[in-house]
């Protein structure tokens, strides 16, 4: 279960998203949460201290798809945070990473 300030930093990014007029996707399928479209700046921080630039897709209220360029393993713990802003982040572990071209889908749930 995601700590409190971990699910109110989220809800602060969906609420960003909605205003930067992001697309909600109402179908669920699989998703427990609607996913809002989202074009952010971050830096993934993993266990090891690497810092790897992405950008977030969506963001749910259970977490976030990114696009990156480096892959990250599947159950990694990793931090992410707004590149203008490193007090505001999540802890999260990664669900799935898909390589794509020239990037890679990667799904962080909150930890």
């Amino acid at each position: 279960m995601a700590d409190k300030d971990a699910h109110e930093t989220l809800q602060r990014w969906l609420a960003r998203a909605e205003a930067d007029e992001g697309m909600s996707d109402e179908v669920l399928n699989k998703r427990d949460s609607a996913r809002t479209t989202w074009s952010a700046h971050i830096i993934i921080l993993g266990g090891s201290g690497e810092k790897i630039h992405g950008r977030i897709r969506d963001v749910t209220e259970d977490g976030l798809g990114i696009h990156c360029r480096s892959k990250i393993n599947e159950y990694s713990e990793v931090r992410v945070q707004l590149e203008d802003d490193p007090d505001e982040h999540i802890d999260g572990v990664v669900v799935h990473c898909t390589q794509t071209v020239g990037a890679f889908k990667i799904g962080v749930r909150l930890k």
